[in-house]
């Protein structure tokens, strides 16, 4: 299957960017308005406090318009900072003490081929038919009757997933 999934959570299978013909990369699912992935980790800064934060071989192959977040642990570090941003897919840190503890999280737009034949559209208006219909109508008080997968294929019976297995 390609294309557009809805549902409430979901994996993400791609042609890996460095090697599309041999490999596939696999990612979980973040809400966004945008095409984003999302890595994140726990450095120990050095003597100097200073850390290089070593990213996937592919990231710089999928991902553009980086987002950083810095966050120190233990102590306040008002001087912390991405000191040199990602470029051969690292980046570094500075300004902590040394020996600190830093929680660092960077986002970054998928720029793979498939994500820029397919733009995401973050609102888009319900067909005249579904109007009235509901991907989960349940959460908004609504009868399972009202559900868009019914509206479009009556014969398929939907069953709520209570967490614990199917039924």
């Amino acid at each position: 299957m390609t294309g557009t999934l809805t549902q409430g959570a979901a994996d993400v299978r791609i042609d890996h960017p460095l090697d599309p013909e041999n490999h596939f990369l696999a990612h979980a699912s973040v809400a966004s308005p945008e095409m984003k992935n999302v890595y994140d980790g726990t450095a120990t800064l050095d003597s100097e406090g200073t850390a290089t934060v070593q990213l996937p071989d592919y990231f710089e192959a999928l991902n553009e318009e980086f987002q950083y977040q810095l966050t120190p642990l233990g102590d306040p570090a008002p001087e912390l900072h991405i000191s040199s941003p990602v470029a051969e897919n690292r980046f570094a840190i500075a300004g902590g003490r040394p020996q600190q503890r830093v929680c660092w999280q960077i986002t970054g737009a998928r720029r793979d081929a498939w994500a820029r034949a397919n733009p995401f559209r973050a609102e888009a208006k319900k067909a005249p038919e579904e109007c009235g219909y509901y991907l989960h109508p349940e959460a908004h008080g609504q009868r399972s009757e009202r559900a868009i997968a019914r509206l479009h294929h009556p014969e398929v019976v939907t069953r709520r997933w209570n967490g614990k297995g199917r039924g």
